[in-house]
């Protein structure tokens, strides 16, 4: 029985191409390419299908990372017109230091004089956005404490029932220490730290804090790693100096603005992270798609094929204003384990759809791009649409990057995808 089904969903925008087609022939040659490798022969050809065919809806939500726990700092000023953001630390000053008496024992100096020292940035020199320039950074003395897990750039604390704002937005600077130039594929950036500000720093009265920020506009930074060396002189070695290693007790960056959701359009990646949520038409199995090469009207079912291939095709967009990811990204999606308790923004995430493919190159979120992004669904669709399976699996999806929290840069979409399918079919059943 030849199968000619109608389309119970409305209009459909469908594009066949039809890939090859092997019929059936003689003993192949040794030398042959292609050939009958099932009886009857198969034809295998790609289908592509508009969102509504296959979609109910798409949903793009943020907050599941923060910032505070970001193993990096990013400092921008002005970073394409809408982007700024500082890097700010709590410290302690060593209250000792060790020095070898004239005897060769080890004594430990209970009153150093400390006299100077250096503040470091390790540079992440692949993940910056800058003119082929050097940039300027200044140093300050941060003026007000902050909590570590709650810090924006309005409030230094913004816990449940707790909100205190900054004085000043971004981290009150108060005195300024010292200004320092980062010269394009140097792996650190170095202040000079006076003996004045080691003095107040090591004042147990008073907070030490440190606040970094750009000069450069139309720049974006990121630092791996902070620590200070401080150079003291002993007062049971009057002749020894000794360089002591301090790293913060607490360290965050904080930006502005602050990319909000919901979004009307996908969104991946950032930090707070992105996902997005796709929620699927139920039993996909009974979908139909036209048969390749035969009279109109001729229809098969997905459960009647072999899917080698499913992907979901995305067009990128201009990612908002200061959000242009910083580094290739990997995009993958992961099957949505939606229950009655939990709306679906909260849904825990299971195993991977499909295999990740490469990452996604930040340039492709500059508004200019007009390639297709692409994110494979391959064992999660087949599992959909398989005939008999133990388990099929919920009709929902969550797009995201494996490594959470690990840019700032969001990539952008236009709208809800399409479905690329390459599927086989045996020859007699397209025929029958």
């Amino acid at each position: 029985m030849r199968h000619c089904r109608t389309l119970a969903r409305g209009r459909v925008a469908a594009t066949l191409v039809v890939a090859f087609a092997l019929g059936a022939c003689g003993q192949e040659n040794p030398t042959d390419v292609g050939g009958p490798l099932l009886p009857g022969g198969v034809t295998t050809f790609t289908v592509t299908l508009d969102a509504d065919r296959f979609l109910l809806s798409d949903s793009a939500f943020t907050g599941y990372t923060r910032p505070q726990e970001a193993p990096f700092f990013v400092i921008a000023e002005d970073f394409q017109g809408a982007f700024d953001a500082h890097a700010v630390a709590r410290l302690f000053m060593p209250r000792t230091i060790t020095v070898f008496d004239a005897s060769g024992l080890s004594r430990v100096d209970s009153m150093p004089r400390f006299f100077g020292g250096y503040l470091t940035l390790r540079v992440d020199t692949l993940r910056w956005t800058a003119p082929a320039q050097a940039v300027e950074f200044s140093l300050y003395r941060l003026a007000e404490d902050f909590d570590q897990t709650t810090v924006t750039w309005t409030n230094r604390v913004d816990s449940t029932g707790v909100t205190i704002p900054w004085m000043e937005p971004g981290g009150t600077a108060g005195v300024h220490v010292a200004d320092a130039i980062w010269d394009p594929g140097t792996d650190s950036l170095v202040f000079e730290v006076d003996s004045a500000t080691v003095v107040a720093w090591a004042d147990t009265t008073m907070f030490a804090g440190a606040l970094i920020a750009m000069s450069t506009p139309g720049t974006r930074f990121r630092a791996t790693d902070l620590f200070i060396e401080l150079d003291a002189r002993s007062t049971i070695q009057p002749d020894t100096i000794v360089r002591s290693v301090v790293r913060p007790l607490a360290q965050a960056f904080v930006y502005d603005p602050l990319l909000a959701g919901p979004s009307a359009t996908p969104r991946i990646g950032g930090n707070p992270a992105w996902r997005t949520y796709l929620r699927l038409v139920s039993r996909l199995d009974t979908l139909t798609v036209p048969c390749p090469d035969v009279p109109a009207g001729c229809r098969l079912q997905l459960s009647e094929t072999t899917v080698n291939l499913a992907n979901l095709v995305f067009e990128p967009i201009a990612a908002p204003p200061g959000f242009l990811p910083e580094d290739s990204m990997l995009i993958g999606a992961r099957e949505a384990l939606v229950t009655n308790n939990l709306p679906i923004q909260r849904a825990p995430l299971g195993s991977a759809a499909g295999l990740f493919r490469g990452a996604v190159e930040p340039g492709r979120f500059n508004g200019d791009d007009q390639v297709p992004v692409e994110v494979s669904i391959t064992d999660y669709f087949r599992a959909l649409v398989a005939d008999t399976v133990p388990r099929r699996p919920e009709p929902y999806l969550g797009l995201v990057t494996p490594l959470e929290g690990q840019h700032v840069g969001v990539a952008s979409f236009a709208s809800m995808p399409r479905l690329r399918l390459v599927i086989t079919i045996p020859r007699d059943l397209e025929n029958r």
